[in-house]
């Protein structure tokens, strides 16, 4: 079974980096999909910004045939947010 994935963002983006998409390109399976923002901005943007996130990763995956199981953007969760998406794999 492959480990969770972490991909990063820049700030206020929700464009996949070439690192992103290298470490993208090593997951296989069936995964879900959990995106998350830093503080900054309002809650509201927040929520939203980490649901495009999630919603990139996830098509990103799709596209390379990979089993997206769920996906889902979580906003801001405390002080140890950030500009991340956990790629969790689910086998």
């Amino acid at each position: 079974a492959s480990s969770d994935a972490f991909v990063f963002f820049a700030q206020n983006s929700s464009v996949l980096t070439d690192d992103a998409k290298a470490t993208l390109d090593k997951v296989t399976g069936t995964v879900d999909v959990i995106a998350s923002a830093s503080p900054e901005g309002t809650e509201q943007y927040n929520q939203k910004l980490s649901e495009k996130r999630a919603a990139v990763v996830a098509d990103y995956l799709t596209k390379r045939g990979v089993t997206v199981n769920s996906w889902k953007g979580i906003g801001v969760t405390g002080a140890e947010s950030g500009r991340v998406a956990i790629v969790k794999s689910t086998r």
